[in-house]
């Protein structure tokens, strides 16, 4: 996901919220010849139990005022 709003599916919303690990891509997206990603990740700083819930409570409140 990059910087900013996005819009995505529910199950890459679910997996966003309890990630432990969540990394940012380093330069561009890179596919090998099979189709899986070759690309460069580092894993993003500040990243806690306390920024998940944080990243938890926006999502339920995004997801409670879109219905």
């Amino acid at each position: 996901m990059q910087k900013g709003c996005q819009v995505v599916t529910g199950s890459t919303a679910l997996n966003w919220i309890v990630s432990r690990n969540t990394e940012i891509l380093v330069g561009e997206k890179i596919l090998d010849e099979n189709g899986e990603d070759a690309s460069e990740w580092k894993k993003m700083d500040g990243v806690s139990d306390l920024s998940r819930n944080e990243t938890t409570a926006v999502c339920y409140i995004a997801t409670i005022e879109k219905t």
